[in-house]
């Protein structure tokens, strides 16, 4: 009988615990990381791809400033994907989950032309197509056509040049699902917040590289050494 009461206390204390971290992550965490650095203007921002997924049941729009102009910004977004540049994100992360990925830190030059229609490989799964291109501003990615009847999904990013060189970088993620299961209700708990957390290194990793770029290309050369007569 004691040990009964004691399940039950445990099992009580568990589901409050459970109910009261739910609660936080929803009213705390979560508004918090649907809008990463993002300002109210951005939020409001029409994105190109926002026409293709109505009343979405994920819509996150995240920013970063880089200190680098665009046109070093650009050459990252272009030669993204496995077998390409990687995601710049966690790549044991996305190797778990059947990639093989490896994130580049230099520009591959026979990956710097996407076009509408291009495949992006992720893993084994459908991977990546590609929407719309704006060269130098906007790539717009996307789920495969075979997913149409199961989802619809876009990712967005966009290039913005800020008056002082550097570069403002957003992204807008946005999905709905059109068939309910167990799975993917399981499946959304998941990518609720992992999208995010991939996503953000994705943006850090950007920022990291096109900076360092920038800072080789823009130091003065040394000057030659003296001819000695």
């Amino acid at each position: 009988m004691a040990a009964r009461s004691t399940l039950g206390r445990t099992l009580a204390v568990g589901s409050a615990l459970t109910g009261a971290g739910l609660a936080l992550y929803l009213t705390r965490v979560r508004p918090w990381h649907m809008r990463w650095n993002a300002t109210d203007e951005e939020l409001r921002m029409a994105m190109p791809g926002d026409e293709e997924v109505g009343r979405p049941h994920y819509d996150a729009t995240w920013a970063i400033t880089i200190d680098a102009p665009s046109d070093l910004v650009w050459p990252w977004l272009v030669q993204m994907g496995e077998g390409r540049g990687g995601f710049y994100s966690y790549d044991f992360v996305e190797n778990l989950m059947g990639m093989h990925v490896r994130s580049v830190d230099r520009l591959m030059s026979e990956h710097q032309v996407l076009r509408p229609g291009d495949f992006i490989p992720a893993g084994a799964g459908p991977g990546l197509y590609v929407k719309r291109v704006d060269p130098g501003r906007a790539l717009v990615l996307g789920s495969p056509p075979s997913l149409e009847g199961e989802l619809s999904a876009t990712w967005a990013t966009v290039l913005i040049d800020l008056a002082d060189g550097r570069t403002r970088l957003i992204s807008r993620n946005r999905f709905r699902i059109h068939r309910w299961t167990p799975g993917k209700v399981l499946q959304f708990a998941v990518l609720d917040p992992g999208i995010f957390v991939m996503v953000r290194k994705w943006m850090l990793g950007i920022k990291q590289r096109a900076e360092a770029l920038h800072a080789r290309t823009s130091r003065p050369e040394a000057p030659e050494p003296p001819t000695l007569h």
